[in-house]
Protein backbone atom coordinates (compact mmCIF):
# COMPACT_ATOMS: atom_id res chain seq x y z
CA UNK A 1 0.00 0.00 0.00
CA UNK A 2 2.55 2.37 1.27
CA UNK A 3 4.29 2.00 -2.50
CA UNK A 4 1.36 1.95 -4.38
CA UNK A 5 0.80 5.35 -2.09
CA UNK A 6 4.21 6.56 -3.40
CA UNK A 7 3.75 5.99 -6.96
CA UNK A 8 -0.11 7.71 -6.96
CA UNK A 9 0.80 10.81 -5.08
CA UNK A 10 3.20 12.19 -8.38
CA UNK A 11 0.22 11.17 -10.67
CA UNK A 12 -2.35 12.96 -8.60
CA UNK A 13 -0.26 16.43 -8.47
CA UNK A 14 0.75 16.74 -11.91
CA UNK A 15 -2.69 15.37 -12.94
CA UNK A 16 -4.91 17.78 -10.65
CA UNK A 17 -2.24 20.58 -11.94
CA UNK A 18 -3.51 19.57 -15.34
CA UNK A 19 -6.66 19.32 -15.29
CA UNK A 20 -8.03 22.68 -12.74
CA UNK A 21 -5.09 24.70 -14.54
CA UNK A 22 -6.27 24.02 -17.81
CA UNK A 23 -9.83 24.36 -17.28
CA UNK A 24 -10.01 27.56 -19.43
CA UNK A 25 -9.08 26.14 -22.78
CA UNK A 26 -11.90 23.77 -22.65
CA UNK A 27 -14.00 26.98 -21.15
CA UNK A 28 -16.51 27.28 -24.66
CA UNK A 29 -16.63 23.13 -24.62
CA UNK A 30 -18.28 22.07 -21.58
CA UNK A 31 -19.72 24.14 -18.71
CA UNK A 32 -18.07 24.48 -15.04
CA UNK A 33 -19.64 21.55 -13.67
CA UNK A 34 -19.62 19.20 -16.99
CA UNK A 35 -15.94 19.86 -16.29
CA UNK A 36 -15.70 19.27 -12.98
CA UNK A 37 -17.36 16.05 -12.82
CA UNK A 38 -15.27 14.60 -15.42
CA UNK A 39 -12.36 16.03 -13.90
CA UNK A 40 -13.35 13.90 -10.39
CA UNK A 41 -14.16 10.82 -12.41
CA UNK A 42 -10.77 10.67 -14.09
CA UNK A 43 -9.36 11.20 -10.42
CA UNK A 44 -11.43 8.64 -9.01
CA UNK A 45 -10.73 5.81 -11.80
CA UNK A 46 -6.96 6.77 -11.02
CA UNK A 47 -7.08 5.93 -7.26
CA UNK A 48 -8.90 2.74 -7.90
CA UNK A 49 -6.12 1.52 -10.09
CA UNK A 50 -3.08 2.58 -8.01
CA UNK A 51 -5.23 1.18 -4.56
CA UNK A 52 -7.16 -1.85 -5.42
CA UNK A 53 -4.02 -4.13 -5.35
CA UNK A 54 -5.93 -6.44 -6.45
CA UNK A 55 -7.07 -7.37 -9.68
CA UNK A 56 -10.53 -8.86 -9.09
CA UNK A 57 -11.15 -5.63 -6.38
CA UNK A 58 -9.88 -3.08 -9.41
CA UNK A 59 -12.30 -4.68 -11.90
CA UNK A 60 -15.28 -4.61 -9.85
CA UNK A 61 -14.62 -1.06 -8.56
CA UNK A 62 -14.52 0.07 -12.05
CA UNK A 63 -17.34 -1.26 -13.52
CA UNK A 64 -19.36 0.48 -10.03
CA UNK A 65 -17.31 3.84 -11.26
CA UNK A 66 -18.29 3.00 -14.89
CA UNK A 67 -22.22 2.85 -13.93
CA UNK A 68 -22.08 5.48 -11.59
CA UNK A 69 -20.25 7.79 -14.39
CA UNK A 70 -22.98 7.31 -16.97
CA UNK A 71 -25.39 9.21 -15.01
CA UNK A 72 -22.51 11.52 -13.64
CA UNK A 73 -21.87 12.78 -17.04
CA UNK A 74 -25.32 13.56 -18.08
CA UNK A 75 -27.04 10.50 -18.46
CA UNK A 76 -28.49 8.68 -21.86
CA UNK A 77 -26.41 7.38 -24.77
CA UNK A 78 -24.23 10.06 -24.92
CA UNK A 79 -23.32 10.24 -21.16
CA UNK A 80 -22.19 6.87 -21.99
CA UNK A 81 -19.89 7.29 -24.78
CA UNK A 82 -18.64 10.50 -23.11
CA UNK A 83 -17.76 8.26 -19.94
CA UNK A 84 -16.19 4.78 -21.97
CA UNK A 85 -13.70 7.88 -24.01
CA UNK A 86 -13.10 9.86 -21.01
CA UNK A 87 -11.92 6.43 -18.83
CA UNK A 88 -10.69 4.49 -22.14
CA UNK A 89 -7.42 6.97 -22.35
CA UNK A 90 -6.56 7.26 -18.90
CA UNK A 91 -6.66 3.21 -17.08
CA UNK A 92 -3.43 1.12 -17.00
CA UNK A 93 -3.87 -1.90 -19.27
CA UNK A 94 -4.18 -4.23 -15.73
CA UNK A 95 -6.55 -7.19 -16.57
CA UNK A 96 -8.26 -9.85 -14.42
CA UNK A 97 -8.55 -13.48 -15.89
CA UNK A 98 -12.05 -15.12 -15.75
CA UNK A 99 -10.51 -18.90 -14.65
CA UNK A 100 -12.21 -21.90 -16.81
CA UNK A 101 -12.88 -25.51 -15.89
CA UNK A 102 -11.56 -28.97 -17.54
CA UNK A 103 -9.77 -28.60 -20.60
CA UNK A 104 -10.53 -24.56 -20.76
CA UNK A 105 -7.88 -22.37 -19.23
CA UNK A 106 -9.48 -19.50 -18.79
CA UNK A 107 -13.02 -17.93 -20.21
CA UNK A 108 -11.80 -14.06 -20.55
CA UNK A 109 -9.62 -11.54 -19.78
CA UNK A 110 -11.56 -8.43 -18.87
CA UNK A 111 -9.54 -5.55 -19.46
CA UNK A 112 -9.87 -1.97 -18.27
CA UNK A 113 -11.75 -1.12 -22.20
CA UNK A 114 -14.00 -4.68 -22.13
CA UNK A 115 -14.87 -4.01 -18.74
CA UNK A 116 -16.10 -0.46 -20.12
CA UNK A 117 -17.82 -1.95 -23.23
CA UNK A 118 -19.37 -4.30 -20.94
CA UNK A 119 -20.99 -1.80 -18.61
CA UNK A 120 -21.98 0.88 -20.65
CA UNK A 121 -22.23 -0.25 -24.92
CA UNK A 122 -24.69 -2.50 -24.48
CA UNK A 123 -27.77 -1.04 -22.97
CA UNK A 124 -26.76 2.02 -25.67
CA UNK A 125 -26.93 -0.79 -28.34
CA UNK A 126 -30.31 -2.14 -27.57
CA UNK A 127 -31.79 0.90 -26.98
CA UNK A 128 -30.31 2.22 -31.03
CA UNK A 129 -31.27 -1.21 -32.16
CA UNK A 130 -34.73 -0.48 -31.11
CA UNK A 131 -34.64 3.02 -32.71
CA UNK A 132 -36.41 3.02 -35.99
CA UNK A 133 -36.84 6.19 -36.50
CA UNK A 134 -33.07 7.88 -37.53
CA UNK A 135 -31.73 6.07 -41.04
CA UNK A 136 -27.86 6.32 -41.96
CA UNK A 137 -26.74 6.50 -45.33
CA UNK A 138 -26.53 3.50 -47.43
CA UNK A 139 -22.65 4.01 -47.72
CA UNK A 140 -22.52 3.19 -43.90
CA UNK A 141 -23.24 -0.59 -44.78
CA UNK A 142 -20.42 -1.04 -46.69
CA UNK A 143 -18.17 -0.15 -43.49
CA UNK A 144 -20.19 -1.94 -41.36
CA UNK A 145 -19.78 -5.03 -43.66
CA UNK A 146 -16.07 -5.09 -44.07
CA UNK A 147 -15.45 -4.06 -40.34
CA UNK A 148 -17.31 -7.32 -39.48
CA UNK A 149 -15.73 -9.62 -42.32
CA UNK A 150 -12.06 -8.83 -41.64
CA UNK A 151 -12.79 -9.86 -38.69
CA UNK A 152 -14.90 -13.30 -39.19
CA UNK A 153 -11.90 -13.71 -41.90
CA UNK A 154 -9.79 -13.81 -39.23
CA UNK A 155 -11.25 -15.56 -36.80
CA UNK A 156 -12.36 -18.47 -39.32
CA UNK A 157 -8.50 -18.27 -40.60
CA UNK A 158 -7.46 -19.09 -36.97
CA UNK A 159 -9.74 -21.60 -36.33
CA UNK A 160 -8.17 -24.92 -37.70
CA UNK A 161 -5.04 -23.83 -35.72
CA UNK A 162 -7.17 -23.14 -32.40
CA UNK A 163 -9.63 -24.80 -30.15
CA UNK A 164 -13.02 -24.26 -29.97
CA UNK A 165 -13.13 -22.37 -26.77
CA UNK A 166 -10.39 -20.03 -28.49
CA UNK A 167 -11.98 -19.19 -31.08
CA UNK A 168 -15.59 -18.49 -29.22
CA UNK A 169 -13.05 -16.08 -27.15
CA UNK A 170 -12.35 -14.04 -30.26
CA UNK A 171 -15.62 -13.50 -31.03
CA UNK A 172 -16.68 -11.95 -27.54
CA UNK A 173 -12.80 -10.15 -27.52
CA UNK A 174 -13.55 -8.53 -31.16
CA UNK A 175 -17.27 -8.15 -30.49
CA UNK A 176 -16.13 -6.05 -26.81
CA UNK A 177 -13.32 -4.22 -28.49
CA UNK A 178 -13.89 -3.19 -31.94
CA UNK A 179 -17.68 -3.85 -32.94
CA UNK A 180 -19.98 -3.02 -29.82
CA UNK A 181 -17.76 0.38 -29.64
CA UNK A 182 -17.86 0.97 -33.54
CA UNK A 183 -21.37 0.60 -33.88
CA UNK A 184 -22.77 2.76 -30.41
CA UNK A 185 -20.61 5.99 -31.21
CA UNK A 186 -21.31 5.68 -35.22
CA UNK A 187 -24.87 5.35 -34.08
CA UNK A 188 -25.61 6.99 -30.69
CA UNK A 189 -24.08 10.77 -31.84
CA UNK A 190 -26.87 12.57 -33.49
CA UNK A 191 -26.05 16.27 -33.39
CA UNK A 192 -23.30 18.07 -33.18
CA UNK A 193 -23.56 19.28 -29.94
CA UNK A 194 -22.98 15.36 -28.58
CA UNK A 195 -20.11 15.15 -31.14
CA UNK A 196 -18.58 18.00 -29.34
CA UNK A 197 -19.47 17.26 -26.05
CA UNK A 198 -17.90 13.25 -26.55
CA UNK A 199 -14.88 14.69 -27.90
CA UNK A 200 -14.08 17.20 -25.46
CA UNK A 201 -14.24 14.50 -22.71
CA UNK A 202 -11.92 12.37 -24.88
CA UNK A 203 -9.18 15.06 -24.90
CA UNK A 204 -9.50 15.70 -21.26
CA UNK A 205 -8.80 12.04 -20.98
CA UNK A 206 -5.65 12.78 -23.41
CA UNK A 207 -4.64 15.65 -21.25
CA UNK A 208 -4.25 13.97 -17.81
CA UNK A 209 -2.47 11.26 -19.74
CA UNK A 210 0.04 13.92 -21.38
CA UNK A 211 0.33 15.47 -17.80
CA UNK A 212 1.49 12.27 -16.53
CA UNK A 213 3.98 11.84 -19.48
CA UNK A 214 5.33 15.18 -18.89
CA UNK A 215 6.09 14.37 -15.06
CA UNK A 216 7.85 10.80 -16.25
CA UNK A 217 10.19 12.81 -18.45
CA UNK A 218 11.03 15.35 -15.38
CA UNK A 219 11.48 12.32 -13.04
CA UNK A 220 12.69 9.83 -15.07
CA UNK A 221 10.71 7.21 -14.56
CA UNK A 222 7.76 5.06 -15.42
CA UNK A 223 5.44 5.82 -12.99
CA UNK A 224 2.33 3.15 -13.88
CA UNK A 225 4.69 0.25 -15.48
CA UNK A 226 5.86 0.29 -11.83
CA UNK A 227 2.04 -1.18 -10.87
CA UNK A 228 2.76 -4.64 -12.09
CA UNK A 229 5.07 -5.39 -9.08
CA UNK A 230 2.12 -4.17 -6.87
CA UNK A 231 -0.50 -6.66 -8.75
CA UNK A 232 1.83 -9.22 -9.94
CA UNK A 233 0.21 -8.79 -13.33
CA UNK A 234 2.77 -8.14 -16.38
CA UNK A 235 1.55 -6.18 -19.20
CA UNK A 236 5.12 -5.16 -21.02
CA UNK A 237 8.65 -5.78 -21.47
CA UNK A 238 10.41 -6.15 -17.82
CA UNK A 239 13.25 -3.44 -19.48
CA UNK A 240 12.59 0.30 -19.43
CA UNK A 241 13.15 1.75 -22.55
CA UNK A 242 15.67 4.41 -22.82
CA UNK A 243 16.50 6.92 -25.94
CA UNK A 244 20.11 7.95 -24.91
CA UNK A 245 19.79 9.01 -21.42
CA UNK A 246 16.16 9.62 -21.35
CA UNK A 247 13.22 7.55 -20.45
CA UNK A 248 10.93 6.80 -23.00
CA UNK A 249 7.65 7.84 -21.27
CA UNK A 250 4.62 5.50 -22.04
CA UNK A 251 2.39 6.99 -18.68
CA UNK A 252 -0.80 4.41 -18.14
CA UNK A 253 0.04 2.91 -21.64
CA UNK A 254 2.19 -0.41 -22.37
CA UNK A 255 4.71 1.08 -24.30
CA UNK A 256 5.84 4.64 -25.17
CA UNK A 257 4.70 4.28 -28.99
CA UNK A 258 0.95 3.94 -27.77
CA UNK A 259 1.09 6.87 -26.17
CA UNK A 260 2.51 8.54 -29.26
CA UNK A 261 -0.05 7.13 -30.78
CA UNK A 262 -2.49 8.95 -28.37
CA UNK A 263 -1.30 12.23 -28.73
CA UNK A 264 -1.65 12.26 -32.35
CA UNK A 265 -5.24 11.19 -32.00
CA UNK A 266 -5.16 13.74 -28.98
CA UNK A 267 -3.56 16.77 -31.24
CA UNK A 268 -6.40 16.20 -34.61
CA UNK A 269 -9.57 16.12 -31.60
CA UNK A 270 -8.33 19.21 -30.37
CA UNK A 271 -7.59 20.84 -33.64
CA UNK A 272 -11.39 20.09 -34.26
CA UNK A 273 -13.02 20.96 -30.71
CA UNK A 274 -10.99 24.83 -31.12
CA UNK A 275 -11.07 26.09 -34.27
CA UNK A 276 -10.77 29.32 -34.75
CA UNK A 277 -10.12 29.95 -31.15
CA UNK A 278 -6.44 28.49 -30.87
CA UNK A 279 -4.42 31.65 -30.54
CA UNK A 280 -5.40 31.23 -27.07
CA UNK A 281 -3.12 31.21 -24.00
CA UNK A 282 -4.74 28.01 -22.75
CA UNK A 283 -5.68 26.32 -25.95
CA UNK A 284 -1.81 26.77 -26.82
CA UNK A 285 -1.10 25.35 -23.57
CA UNK A 286 -2.95 22.09 -24.27
CA UNK A 287 -1.12 21.89 -27.75
CA UNK A 288 2.01 22.05 -25.92
CA UNK A 289 1.45 19.28 -23.32
CA UNK A 290 0.47 17.17 -26.22
CA UNK A 291 2.97 17.53 -28.15
CA UNK A 292 5.80 17.51 -25.41
CA UNK A 293 4.40 13.94 -24.66
CA UNK A 294 4.16 12.79 -28.35
CA UNK A 295 8.33 14.01 -28.35
CA UNK A 296 9.06 12.78 -25.01
CA UNK A 297 8.01 9.14 -25.67
CA UNK A 298 11.04 9.33 -28.52
CA UNK A 299 9.21 6.89 -30.82
CA UNK A 300 10.22 7.69 -34.65
CA UNK A 301 7.13 6.81 -36.05
CA UNK A 302 4.35 8.28 -34.29
CA UNK A 303 6.49 11.77 -34.81
CA UNK A 304 6.65 11.03 -38.32
CA UNK A 305 2.72 10.43 -38.28
CA UNK A 306 2.22 13.84 -36.80
CA UNK A 307 4.31 15.48 -38.90
CA UNK A 308 2.48 13.64 -42.05
CA UNK A 309 -0.64 14.90 -40.16
CA UNK A 310 0.10 18.44 -40.33
CA UNK A 311 1.81 18.42 -43.47
CA UNK A 312 -2.34 16.67 -44.42
CA UNK A 313 -4.16 19.54 -42.39
CA UNK A 314 -2.54 21.68 -44.38
CA UNK A 315 -2.80 20.45 -47.81
CA UNK A 316 -6.50 20.15 -47.95
CA UNK A 317 -6.88 23.56 -46.38
CA UNK A 318 -4.23 24.68 -49.03
CA UNK A 319 -5.66 22.70 -52.22
CA UNK A 320 -8.57 21.16 -53.31
CA UNK A 321 -9.88 17.66 -52.85
CA UNK A 322 -9.13 16.31 -56.24
CA UNK A 323 -5.14 17.81 -56.06
CA UNK A 324 -4.78 16.45 -52.91
CA UNK A 325 -6.31 12.97 -53.36
CA UNK A 326 -3.92 12.92 -56.76
CA UNK A 327 -0.76 13.87 -54.87
CA UNK A 328 -1.02 11.42 -52.50
CA UNK A 329 -2.16 8.27 -54.85
CA UNK A 330 1.37 9.55 -56.69
CA UNK A 331 3.21 9.49 -53.77
CA UNK A 332 2.07 6.08 -52.41
CA UNK A 333 2.43 4.61 -56.29
CA UNK A 334 6.16 6.23 -55.71
CA UNK A 335 6.79 4.12 -52.35
CA UNK A 336 5.59 1.08 -53.91
CA UNK A 337 7.59 1.61 -57.22
CA UNK A 338 10.73 1.95 -54.85
CA UNK A 339 9.83 -1.21 -52.94
CA UNK A 340 9.22 -2.93 -55.83
CA UNK A 341 12.81 -1.51 -57.64
CA UNK A 342 14.73 -2.92 -54.39
CA UNK A 343 16.14 1.37 -54.25
CA UNK A 344 14.86 1.41 -50.77
CA UNK A 345 18.49 0.96 -49.18
CA UNK A 346 18.97 4.49 -49.70
CA UNK A 347 16.09 5.51 -47.92
CA UNK A 348 16.49 3.28 -45.00
CA UNK A 349 19.96 4.66 -45.16
CA UNK A 350 18.94 8.51 -45.01
CA UNK A 351 16.48 7.29 -42.08
CA UNK A 352 18.99 5.98 -39.84
CA UNK A 353 20.99 9.26 -40.45
CA UNK A 354 18.31 11.26 -39.68
CA UNK A 355 16.69 8.84 -36.65
CA UNK A 356 19.86 6.97 -35.48
CA UNK A 357 21.16 8.24 -32.33
CA UNK A 358 22.78 5.43 -31.55
CA UNK A 359 24.09 1.18 -32.71
CA UNK A 360 20.56 0.48 -30.87
CA UNK A 361 18.55 3.17 -33.06
CA UNK A 362 20.09 1.78 -36.34
CA UNK A 363 19.67 -1.44 -36.31
CA UNK A 364 16.16 -0.86 -34.82
CA UNK A 365 15.60 0.76 -38.14
CA UNK A 366 17.05 -2.29 -40.16
CA UNK A 367 15.04 -4.89 -38.46
CA UNK A 368 11.93 -2.80 -39.52
CA UNK A 369 13.86 -3.10 -43.24
CA UNK A 370 14.57 -6.78 -42.85
CA UNK A 371 11.22 -7.71 -41.55
CA UNK A 372 9.15 -6.05 -44.75
CA UNK A 373 11.07 -7.91 -46.78
CA UNK A 374 10.95 -11.81 -44.86
CA UNK A 375 7.50 -10.94 -45.24
CA UNK A 376 7.24 -10.16 -48.60
CA UNK A 377 9.07 -13.15 -49.59
CA UNK A 378 6.38 -15.48 -47.49
CA UNK A 379 3.34 -13.54 -49.15
CA UNK A 380 4.82 -14.61 -52.17
CA UNK A 381 4.12 -18.07 -51.57
CA UNK A 382 0.76 -17.56 -49.58
CA UNK A 383 -0.23 -14.67 -51.14
CA UNK A 384 -3.95 -14.69 -50.75
CA UNK A 385 -5.48 -16.56 -47.44
CA UNK A 386 -1.81 -16.12 -45.41
CA UNK A 387 1.00 -17.26 -43.92
CA UNK A 388 -0.57 -20.08 -41.36
CA UNK A 389 2.92 -21.14 -39.76
CA UNK A 390 4.62 -17.54 -40.64
CA UNK A 391 5.96 -17.60 -37.09
CA UNK A 392 8.36 -20.76 -37.30
CA UNK A 393 9.64 -19.50 -40.50
CA UNK A 394 10.66 -15.96 -39.11
CA UNK A 395 12.99 -17.44 -36.01
CA UNK A 396 15.78 -15.18 -36.87
CA UNK A 397 14.10 -11.92 -35.97
CA UNK A 398 13.52 -12.93 -32.19
CA UNK A 399 14.11 -9.99 -30.30
CA UNK A 400 14.89 -9.44 -26.76
CA UNK A 401 12.86 -11.57 -24.46
CA UNK A 402 12.70 -14.41 -27.28
CA UNK A 403 9.36 -12.64 -29.07
CA UNK A 404 9.06 -11.56 -33.25
CA UNK A 405 8.05 -8.49 -32.73
CA UNK A 406 6.07 -7.67 -36.34
CA UNK A 407 6.49 -3.55 -35.89
CA UNK A 408 4.47 -3.23 -39.04
CA UNK A 409 0.38 -3.59 -38.76
CA UNK A 410 -0.11 -4.26 -42.39
CA UNK A 411 2.87 -7.53 -42.52
CA UNK A 412 0.42 -8.78 -39.18
CA UNK A 413 -2.77 -8.45 -40.72
CA UNK A 414 -1.03 -9.64 -44.16
CA UNK A 415 0.28 -12.63 -42.73
CA UNK A 416 -3.05 -13.57 -41.00
CA UNK A 417 -5.12 -12.98 -43.44
CA UNK A 418 -3.49 -12.46 -46.77
CA UNK A 419 -3.88 -10.07 -49.40
CA UNK A 420 -7.80 -10.58 -49.30
CA UNK A 421 -7.44 -9.63 -45.55
CA UNK A 422 -5.56 -6.38 -45.96
CA UNK A 423 -7.48 -4.81 -48.89
CA UNK A 424 -11.00 -5.62 -46.49
CA UNK A 425 -9.29 -4.01 -43.61
CA UNK A 426 -8.18 -1.16 -45.59
CA UNK A 427 -11.31 -1.25 -47.92
CA UNK A 428 -14.04 1.24 -44.58
CA UNK A 429 -10.80 3.59 -44.25
CA UNK A 430 -11.08 4.25 -48.36
CA UNK A 431 -14.77 4.68 -47.73
CA UNK A 432 -15.22 7.15 -45.08
CA UNK A 433 -11.86 8.87 -46.72
CA UNK A 434 -13.95 9.23 -49.94
CA UNK A 435 -17.16 10.61 -47.93
CA UNK A 436 -14.93 13.08 -46.06
CA UNK A 437 -12.87 14.36 -49.41
CA UNK A 438 -16.48 15.06 -51.48
CA UNK A 439 -16.82 17.20 -48.40
CA UNK A 440 -14.69 19.16 -49.21
CA UNK A 441 -15.64 20.01 -52.51
CA UNK A 442 -18.46 19.95 -54.55
CA UNK A 443 -20.52 16.94 -53.91
CA UNK A 444 -23.80 14.95 -55.61
CA UNK A 445 -26.11 15.44 -53.05
CA UNK A 446 -24.19 13.81 -49.66
CA UNK A 447 -23.46 17.54 -47.76
CA UNK A 448 -22.11 19.94 -50.46
CA UNK A 449 -21.41 22.83 -48.60
CA UNK A 450 -19.07 25.72 -50.51
CA UNK A 451 -15.87 25.61 -49.47
CA UNK A 452 -13.84 23.20 -46.59
CA UNK A 453 -15.11 22.15 -43.42
CA UNK A 454 -13.14 21.63 -40.33
CA UNK A 455 -14.23 18.30 -39.23
CA UNK A 456 -13.16 16.90 -42.66
CA UNK A 457 -10.08 18.54 -43.25
CA UNK A 458 -9.07 17.05 -39.76
CA UNK A 459 -9.75 13.91 -39.71
CA UNK A 460 -9.02 12.96 -43.10
CA UNK A 461 -5.30 14.52 -42.06
CA UNK A 462 -5.43 12.41 -39.22
CA UNK A 463 -6.70 8.90 -41.09
CA UNK A 464 -3.77 9.18 -43.44
CA UNK A 465 -1.23 10.05 -41.06
CA UNK A 466 -2.28 6.94 -38.52
CA UNK A 467 -2.80 4.78 -41.30
CA UNK A 468 0.82 5.76 -42.01
CA UNK A 469 1.92 5.40 -38.35
CA UNK A 470 0.67 1.67 -38.11
CA UNK A 471 3.17 0.76 -40.51
CA UNK A 472 6.22 1.27 -38.50
CA UNK A 473 4.48 -0.69 -35.41
CA UNK A 474 2.06 -3.01 -34.36
CA UNK A 475 -1.41 -2.22 -32.99
CA UNK A 476 -2.04 -2.46 -29.05
CA UNK A 477 -3.37 -1.54 -26.41
CA UNK A 478 -5.61 1.53 -27.20
CA UNK A 479 -4.82 1.42 -30.74
CA UNK A 480 -7.47 -1.05 -31.85
CA UNK A 481 -10.09 1.12 -30.24
CA UNK A 482 -8.56 4.66 -31.68
CA UNK A 483 -8.46 3.42 -35.21
CA UNK A 484 -12.31 2.17 -35.10
CA UNK A 485 -13.26 5.70 -33.81
CA UNK A 486 -11.21 7.06 -36.95
CA UNK A 487 -14.42 5.38 -39.04
CA UNK A 488 -17.60 5.79 -36.34
CA UNK A 489 -16.80 9.59 -35.65
CA UNK A 490 -16.70 10.59 -39.27
CA UNK A 491 -19.60 8.02 -39.71
CA UNK A 492 -22.10 9.70 -36.74
CA UNK A 493 -20.72 13.21 -38.03
CA UNK A 494 -21.51 12.57 -41.86
CA UNK A 495 -24.65 10.70 -41.08
CA UNK A 496 -26.43 14.02 -39.33
CA UNK A 497 -28.75 16.06 -41.91
CA UNK A 498 -27.82 18.41 -44.18
CA UNK A 499 -25.71 20.48 -41.82
CA UNK A 500 -22.38 22.18 -42.12
CA UNK A 501 -19.79 20.03 -41.07
CA UNK A 502 -17.32 22.04 -38.51
CA UNK A 503 -17.27 24.38 -35.48
CA UNK A 504 -18.92 27.25 -37.40
CA UNK A 505 -20.86 28.22 -39.96
CA UNK A 506 -19.27 29.50 -43.29
CA UNK A 507 -19.52 33.33 -44.99
CA UNK A 508 -19.78 31.65 -48.69
CA UNK A 509 -23.45 30.96 -49.76
CA UNK A 510 -24.37 27.03 -48.84
CA UNK A 511 -25.52 25.32 -52.27
CA UNK A 512 -27.05 21.80 -52.34
CA UNK A 513 -26.40 19.74 -55.01
CA UNK A 514 -28.36 17.18 -57.38
CA UNK A 515 -27.13 13.96 -58.04
CA UNK A 516 -25.54 14.96 -61.37
CA UNK A 517 -23.65 17.68 -59.55
CA UNK A 518 -26.14 21.15 -60.45
CA UNK A 519 -26.81 23.41 -58.02
CA UNK A 520 -30.23 23.20 -56.57
CA UNK A 521 -30.48 25.93 -54.23
CA UNK A 522 -29.04 29.39 -53.64
CA UNK A 523 -27.73 31.01 -50.59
Amino acid sequence: MVYALKLLFPVLIIGLLALFGLRPAFASLLSRTQYHRAAFLAIGATVIAFLAHSQLIYVVALAAVALFSQSYLGGGVRGKIAAYMLLALILPPLAYGIGGVGDINYVLELSGLRVLSLVLLPGAALKLLSDRTFVRPRWVAGVDLALVGYAALRIALMAPHSTLSSSLRSVVEVTLDILLPYYVVSRGIRQETDLRFVLSHLAMGCVFAASVGFAEFFVHRNLYSELQWVYGYKWQLTMTLMRGDHVRVQAMSPQPIVLAFEMIFALGVWTFLVGNEWRRKSVLLVYGLMAACLFFTFSRGPLLGAIVFGLCLLGVHKMSARAFVTLLLLLLASAIAVKALGADAAIMTALAGVFGSSEADISSIAYRNELLDTALALLRQSPWLGVPDYGARMQDLKQGEGIIDLVNSYIAIALDTGLIGLAIYLLPYGLVLNRLFRVLGPGDGLIAEVGKTRFARVFAALIIALLLTIFTTSTLSTMPFLLVMLLALPIARLSMSNVVIGTEQEAAPTRIYTPNGFPLTGR
